[in-house]
């Protein structure tokens, strides 16, 4: 192969030209051509400084009969200087006029100072030498780019390179000769020292610029301040008051439930099997001692337990400035914020029941977005509760907690869960009659055992009988009916078949509880969990369900009968922006309300923690959402992106950096489309896994990439590559076969194609995810077993899907957000043990996917910086008129006495009276935090409103069922309104997420039946 030509261009050429430089590529004349364009810019330093573009251009005519003899494949070219040394600056950045030295601008300039761009792509991407240098000697270009981002690091070691750790043992009183609080203290101790080193700009490896030392110095004072709040926590706990004695206990019983559901966490689930009669189980139940120390459970993350020290005051003190703080987690997907806020919610929990507050509504509201995510963390929820009720159960516990149970309940709406009892029973008799009936139960294995919950699907359970299968009278495990103590109503709960359990129930054991987790709306409303996990979208339901008020503490009277839920969490926070943020912080308003306590000159009102991975400008979209002047992200940065003392780079002892997720973009702009592309992309990707190499014959060497994860922007998009994977994928797979002279035997077959979208039904979610979690294995004759090969998924897979095991997924089409990008490619490469593989394939008939591919290295590189502030707009004009109207009725029917808000007459929001100048007074008192400028629109459309509810006089609020003949003051948004209403009736959402009206095309064959009946 002869070696690639050399072009010479002298720096005085290409700086003194007037035009651009053309040259020949020898060898190539008049086919290939070297074209140089060299321009000032502004912010050059002197005049040697220019901005070079350099490009490679096919100046042959184009033949049509000849199109491939005249191109040319895999060209690229690399730029360097004779002399070697670092002569290419990086790309020019922009500087914003008017800046402060808080804008969220100048930290990111800031933090990413050491990640510059050397050069941008056209039509191929640009690569450079170093890892993060400061000036390069070499530029190259690359048509297939890749970076790999640094793994993400929660454990830390002191200046000795011990580890820190904190244990959750001894922090429950589990051990007799160490408390635990030396460890936090030395903890404190090592963040203070990490703190102490960031103050001398001087003398960093990395210099800050003269005009970010403000900037450096505002981030110093951040970590200051947690520092500062995490001692105030420590000096609390110690101190004598009453308030923290209680606050002394709940932290330990909080650590001791924490470290009992982190020592029985497992994804393994217990199958079992009729035999003889009874029910014999797969593995004996886990049941490890936590007063006995592990070598790897047990202990937090630094993060975690710094911010349950941080929010302790806030939480056990109403009137503390702390309160009204809303605290974000901000950590990278995967790095244990859920721990960190299940810590707090059982600290929370049992602080309420120690200090006899005893609130009649929940403890604690957790708030999810999407579906997926919602039932997940149920599930991990669950254990946490199982946990928290057996530490209550403790022979040392029980006087001081008492004898009523700690209760876990999911509000999310009837497609995931049932609203009704009489659903719930009618759902589990679906299930006993038909085990593929759609099952809304949630969990699917019982969290404190891991038993199985659900039908028993196996033949070995079958009975026979009568010449046919029947379902044998145990058919179902985990669900049971249940008549309440005190009534006559009979409900579905969860119950435990394995008598072993310490939830289990048979016959023998009647008076063992159910376990303390209820998913039906009515069984809520009646007896209020402690913690209530729900979506945002469900609080829609605030207008339409009066019953509802008991979540908050409210009682038929309308007012609050103890303390409001102390803590509401919202997870995921980067979600709720658009059209939803809008619509969720417009009822934020009402509930905000709901879980605010007003006696004389007092005021309770809820702490508010959130949590997310990516997020930009968090203070405003906080303020829009929930009228809070003052948000703490946690861990506050450091100086550099790469370390903020709580979270860093994964690098080895040398410094060297640990695998991460290694990105690779594809782009063929010669292919006439992009599931020509893909076919080979992912023939190529599932072919490999089966003949790589294996280290001593380890098969398990494969598993991380035999299956592999594909996501897309659109169904529509996921739709064609299903059947491409039928088709065009395996016919690819055939020809790689021929070209590397493989047995047809090893072929990839794609037999186990799994999907995970909003297109299936909810209860499968969960077991799809199951799926996903078999790693590969063979059976006795090879074959391989039941690990799946392929998921198509579509943004259901954003948040909620932590499955260790995948480390290879395709992106078809550059996301629409970069936190979108971020959340989907996280899903993978979530082990230690194995990296990820992301191959994003890029479209060439779109602009934007050409710009992330052309900017690629600059883009990953800076990957967090690149998050998209969110919109929110909860009292903009559209908003005001889908909202305003379900606020008041919300407040309405929440507020008012039981008995009068069953009814909108007489009309109860008459001049003068109390529940007027409630809703007026809590609509104005938010607009005025989030959005003054609408002000005078909103009063105007209060007053509209009002006005027609007084003239319509209507005679019911409304509901789901068929439209009644008079007009109701409310109709479901999307819903038929009935042309004798005249218009007096207003539309309203049951969610928060459908925003705009539905409809479903039929394809009907009646137009034939009409062609037949026109004469000839």
């Amino acid at each position: 192969m002869a070696p690639p030509p050399i072009m010479c261009f002298n720096s005085n050429e290409i700086l003194n030209a007037a035009s651009p430089l053309r040259r020949w590529v020898p060898g190539y004349e008049e086919r290939l051509e070297i074209v140089i364009v060299s321009r000032n810019h502004r912010k050059a330093n002197s005049a040697n400084q220019r901005l070079i573009t350099i490009c490679l251009v096919n100046r042959q005519q184009k033949d049509v009969g000849r199109v491939d003899e005249c191109c040319f494949f895999q060209c690229g070219f690399h730029i360097r200087g004779q002399s070697r040394e670092e002569w290419i600056l990086p790309y020019p950045e922009v500087r914003r006029i008017v800046r402060r030295d808080d804008d969220e601008e100048e930290i990111i300039r800031l933090l990413y100072r050491d990640r510059r761009t050397f050069a941008i792509g056209h039509g191929c991407a640009a690569n450079w030498l170093g890892e993060r240098p400061y000036k390069v000697s070499q530029i190259s270009t690359d048509s297939m780019p890749t970076f790999e981002t640094a793994g993400t690091s929660a454990d830390l070691n002191d200046a000795n390179g011990a580890p820190i750790r904190v244990s959750m043992r001894k922090l429950a009183g589990l051990d007799p000769h160490d408390n635990g609080i030396n460890e936090l203290e030395y903890l404190l101790q090592t963040y203070s020292d990490w703190i102490n080193g960031l103050e001398d700009l001087d003398s960093r490896t990395l210099p800050v610029p003269e005009d970010l030392r403000g900037t450096a110095r505002i981030l110093i004072q951040r970590c200051i301040q947690c520092l500062d709040r995490m001692k105030d926590g420590i000096a609390f706990l110690k101190s004598d008051t009453i308030s923290a004695r209680h606050a002394r206990e709940a932290f330990r019983l909080a650590n001791h439930a924490m470290l009992i559901a982190q020592l029985r966490a497992s994804r393994e689930v217990r199958i079992p099997q009729l035999q003889d009669g009874r029910l014999v189980w797969d593995k004996e139940i886990n049941d490890p001692d936590p007063a006995f120390p592990h070598p790897t459970k047990g202990y937090w993350r630094a993060f975690q337990i710094a911010f349950l020290l941080m929010t302790l005051r806030g939480i056990c003190e109403p009137s503390h400035q702390d309160r009204r703080l809303v605290d974000l987690i901000w950590f990278p997907t995967g790095g244990g914020k859920t721990e960190a806020y299940l810590g707090l919610s059982a600290f929370t929990i049992f602080y309420n029941r120690l200090a006899g507050l005893a609130p009649t509504g929940a403890d604690v509201i957790m708030r999810y977005t999407l579906r997926l995510l919602t039932a997940q963390q149920f599930q991990r929820a669950g254990l946490l509760f199982c946990a928290i009720e057996h530490v209550r159960r403790l022979p040392e516990n029980t006087l001081k907690l008492g004898d009523k149970e700690f209760r876990l309940g999911m509000w999310v709406g009837g497609d995931a869960t049932p609203n009704t009892r009489a659903d719930a029973r009618s759902a589990l008799s679906r299930i006993q009659r038909n085990p593929d009936s759609e099952n809304p139960f949630v969990l699917l294995k019982c969290p404190w055992c891991n038993a199985k919950f659900g039908p028993l699907q196996d033949d070995s359970v079958q009975h026979k009988g009568r010449g046919r299968k029947q379902r044998p009278p145990l058919s179902v495990l985990g669900y049971s009916s249940y008549l309440l103590a005190g009534r006559r109503a009979e409900t579905v709960v969860f119950r435990c078949n394995d008598h072993r359990c310490a939830f289990g129930y048979t016959p023998a054991r009647p008076g063992v509880n159910p376990l303390p987790i209820s998913i039906i709306d009515e069984d809520i409303f009646d007896a209020p969990p402690n913690l209530i996990i729900g979506t945002v979208d469900k609080f829609a339901m605030l207008a339409w369900k009066p019953e509802a008020r008991t979540m908050f503490g409210i009682g038929p009277n309308g007012k609050h009968s103890g303390i409001p839920p102390t803590l509401i969490i919202q997870d995921e926070l980067h979600l709720i922006s658009g059209p939803l943020g809008s619509m969720v912080g417009a009822y934020e308003t009402v509930v905000e309300e709901l879980c605010t306590k007003r006696d004389n000159n007092s005021i309770i009102s809820p702490k508010i923690v959130a949590s997310t991975a990516t997020i930009s400008r968090a203070e405003d979209q906080v303020k829009a959402l929930y009228a809070r002047e003052k948000v703490t992200l946690f861990p506050p940065s450091g100086l550099e992106a790469s370390d903020s003392f709580f979270a860093r780079e994964a690098r080895y002892d040398d410094g060297t950096q640990k695998p991460g997720r290694l990105y690779t973009g594809i782009l063929a702009p010669g292919h006439g489309s992009l599931q020509t592309t893909l076919a080979r992309v992912y023939a190529v990707l599932l072919q490999y896994p089966a003949v790589m190499p294996v280290i001593d014959g380890d098969e398990s060497d494969r598993d991380p990439w035999w299956t592999l994860l594909s996501f897309f922007n659109s169904l529509r998009e996921l739709g064609g590559a299903a059947t491409l994977l039928v088709a065009d994928a395996r016919d690819y797979l055939r020809v790689i076969i021929d070209r590397h002279g493989l047995q047809y035997n090893q072929i990839r077959q794609l037999l186990n194609i799994e999907e995970l979208t909003s297109r299936i039904r909810s209860d499968k979610i969960p077991l799809a995810i199951q799926k996903l979690e078999i790693p590969f294995s063979r059976d006795a004759r090879g074959y391989v077993k039941d690990a799946v090969e392929v998921c198509l998924a579509s943004n259901i897979i954003e948040v909620g899907v932590d499955i260790d095991r995948l480390s290879l997924m395709t992106i078809v089409g550059q996301p629409k957000t970069t936190s979108q990008y971020i959340q989907v490619s996280s899903r993978i490469g979530r082990s230690q043990d194995a990296p990820g593989l992301v191959v994003v394939n890029y479209s060439q008939s779109k602009p934007r996917d050409r710009s992330h591919y052309e900017r690629f290295r600059s883009y990953h590189q800076r990957l967090y910086a690149q998050v998209e502030p969110t919109s929110v707009t909860p009292f903009s004009p559209p908003a005001v008129d889908r909202t305003l109207h379900g606020i008041i009725v919300a407040a309405v029917r929440q507020f008012s006495p039981l008995a009068e808000a069953k009814t909108p007459r007489p009309f109860p929001l008459a001049k003068g009276t109390a529940l007027r100048a409630l809703v007026k007074t809590m609509i104005e008192r938010r607009i005025t935090t989030v959005d003054p400028e609408e002000m005078s629109n909103v009063r105007l459309k209060m007053i509209q409103r009002l006005n027609e509810w007084e003239a319509w006089d209507p005679t019911e609020y409304g509901g789901f069922g068929a439209p009644p003949a008079n007009a109701p003051l409310l109709h479901p948004a999307g819903s038929r309104e009935l042309v004798d209403w005249k218009g007096h009736s207003w539309e309203t959402v049951n969610s928060l997420r459908n925003v705009d009206a539905t409809c479903e095309a039929e394809i009907t064959a009646y137009y034939n039946e009409i062609a037949q009946e026109v004469p000839s």
